[in-house]
């Protein structure tokens, strides 16, 4: 039976994207508040109901030496980090569709299981500071709040091809990681067999 539930992380606009291998057991989801209480002396204490804080989701999981790449999941969620923009995450089936931070990620490998990514994440709700403008109406101040996008584009890189290049070899010193030379292919619409040439632009993934 194929589950209706698939989670996916995204990035850069939609350009990158992680589709999760395996759903985790269980998503722990943590909402706290900021309410704050006082005693106010004769009416004893009363509670100041502020806005609530960011929402944390965090989830175990596996990353499938037989169905994904791993370290190439691994080395993309480590390039989002450093990006230090925010990532979309989507559950179909639920109602979970929120930009968040990356706080924590870690992975290991375990005997039996040699090749496979166990890894751990923690993702905290990215709320897009709003800003207040006040306009002035025949001697009324009205406030109006306005909301803008998350916008998690970054910056595209490029490199000049230079002579005895390959996808290979500009995956790895670019990159970090050879085997993300497909993907260097697929931004620039080069298809096998993946000719490249000297001065030739490419794009970078992020």
């Amino acid at each position: 039976m194929i589950s209706k539930y698939k989670m996916y992380l995204t990035f850069n606009n939609e350009r990158s994207k992680i589709t999760l291998p395996q759903l985790p057991e269980k998503i722990e989801v943590t909402q706290g508040t900021n309410n704050k209480s006082v005693d106010v002396v004769g009416l004893g204490e009363v509670v100041i109901i502020s806005d609530r804080p960011a929402i944390t989701i965090s989830f175990d999981s596996v990353f499938p030496s037989e169905s994904c790449d791993p370290q190439a999941n691994a080395d993309k969620i480590e390039s989002w980090i450093k990006a230090k923009k925010p990532v979309h995450l989507i559950v179909s089936g639920v109602d979970i569709n929120m930009f968040c931070s990356i706080e924590n990620f870690s992975y290991y490998e375990q005997g039996g299981d040699v090749g496979s990514f166990y890894y751990s994440i923690s993702l905290k709700e990215y709320r897009k500071p709003t800003v207040r403008s006040i306009k002035i109406k025949k001697k009324k101040a009205v406030v109006q709040t306005l909301s803008a996008r998350v916008d998690n584009r970054i910056k595209s890189k490029t490199y000049t091809v230079k002579s005895g290049d390959c996808l290979y070899n500009i995956a790895k010193s670019q990159l970090g990681n050879a085997n993300r030379w497909k993907e260097i292919a697929s931004l620039n619409g080069i298809k096998s067999p993946y000719y490249i040439y000297s001065n030739q632009v490419l794009k970078l993934p992020g």
